[in-house]
């Protein structure tokens, strides 16, 4: 049998078959979760490269500061829609210092952005999706793919108490 797919068909199969593990990886924990999230404080955790920032940031950390990466790659590993969005767009375009551009990586983290479930999702995202692991050679995109389930992953464990969206 032969089948020849599209790059956006195997996008939008991976869309759905995130979207389904994260469902039930959610459904799974729903038992466990507290009534409250508790609080976090990334700002008290002390990055010997990052530059103090005054208030009013969300979480302490000022994501247009190229200095911040750490800050910045802390807050999308628990959840932090405009974090994601700002980590991918590092790797497509324009890196923080410390981070280099990497098309395996921006779309692995537009990937992650897309099934991220956050309320601020619209249509940019899936337009950035589409158009960076659209430039991607198949087996170039099948490592974005592992690559964003293994942050989902990441992300999954990192926020079953909650998110810092």
């Amino acid at each position: 049998m032969n089948i020849d797919l599209k790059w956006y068909e195997v996008l939008g199969g991976l869309v759905i078959g995130i979207a389904a593990i994260a469902y039930m990886a959610t459904k799974e924990q729903a038992d466990y979760l507290p009534t409250t999230a508790p609080a976090t404080q990334l700002a008290s955790q002390p990055d010997a490269t990052s530059t103090p920032v005054p208030d009013g940031y969300p979480y302490g950390v000022d994501q247009t500061d190229p200095d911040n990466f750490g800050q910045v790659m802390q807050l999308a590993l628990r959840g932090n829609y405009q974090a994601q969005r700002n980590i991918a767009y590092g790797f497509a375009a324009q890196p923080y210092h410390g981070q280099q551009k990497n098309p395996v990586l921006a779309c692995a983290w537009y990937l992650v952005v897309l099934n991220s479930g956050s309320k601020h999702l619209g249509i940019g995202d899936a337009s950035n999706a589409e158009i960076y692991c659209g430039k991607l050679e198949p087996d170039l995109l099948e490592t974005a793919k592992q690559h964003a389930s293994h942050f989902a992953a990441e992300i999954a464990e990192n926020t079953k108490f909650g998110k810092l969206d």
